[in-house]
């Protein structure tokens, strides 16, 4: 869906149908606010859950934005992005329990992560970007023992990462850009240092000193085969983002 000015509120009653429909994009729907104050009949209600198989989510350019709808179970990847006016995930992914790839990006008006993020036991893939009134992460981020990539940046108020984060066990991949609040890793995620095979940090100085050479940093990731540290460039490689889906957008008919 492109550009539809009509479009007001998730449209539940029109998607009650689509049994099979897997992937849904919507972009410039700028009049798109979230979900209808109205409840729906009952005979639509009775009607089972909405969206059952839908896999890929995105929501792209939306202006008026304000939360997402209820997302369903089994919704695997979900790209929320560039949408000014959003201030709350926490009802769209309460029932989403089976999400592998998140990633929100250019959400300005978010202050905070639904606590039900930490218990996205499946999740594998974690991008946080431009949200710059993010203060946090959720707390409970231990039981990610799947999540092999973890990228935050661009978020200026955020001062700290969750504690419990040696429960990563599957982490790989860990870009931390333009957080310069963040002052130091938590001693979980410190641990897990030494397993990467891939770290970035830039526009992070206090991270930046702890991580050059010689620094209290140094021993831990000194083995990682591939990093990027501002002050301490030891290779070429840029960022890796895997070819996931979600990014791709379809061509307008």
């Amino acid at each position: 869906m492109h550009s539809c000015d009509d479009l007001l509120y998730w449209p539940e009653a029109e998607f009650r149908g689509l049994k099979s429909l897997k992937t849904i994009y919507i972009w410039h729907c700028n009049k798109l606010v979230g979900t209808s104050p109205l409840p729906l009949s009952s005979s639509s209600s009775r009607d089972g859950e909405l969206l059952p198989n839908l896999k890929e989510l995105t929501i792209d350019h939306c202006d008026g934005l304000l939360e997402l709808p209820k997302l369903p179970a089994f919704l695997k990847e979900l790209y929320v992005g560039w949408c000014p006016k959003l201030n709350s995930l926490t009802e769209g992914l309460r029932h989403a329990t089976s999400l592998k790839d998140v990633r929100i990006v250019g959400c300005p008006s978010l202050t905070s992560l639904p606590v039900d993020l930490g218990h996205q036991t499946a999740l594998e893939i974690l991008v946080i970007n431009s949200c710059s009134k993010l203060p946090s992460l959720p707390e409970r981020m231990q039981g990610h023992t799947a999540l092999w990539y973890l990228s935050i940046g661009q978020c200026p108020l955020l001062s700290s990462l969750p504690e419990g984060m040696q429960g990563l066990t599957a982490l790989q991949r860990l870009s931390i850009t333009q957080c310069p609040l963040l002052s130091s890793l938590p001693e979980g995620l410190q641990q897990r240092l030494p397993g990467l095979q891939y770290l970035e940090i830039e526009g992070c100085p206090d991270l930046e000193r702890l991580c050059k050479r010689g620094g209290p940093y140094w021993d831990l990731i000194s083995h990682i085969p591939r990093t990027e540290i501002l002050s301490e460039r030891r290779s070429n490689f840029s960022t890796f983002l895997p070819s996931i889906s979600c990014f791709r957008r379809p061509s307008t008919v």
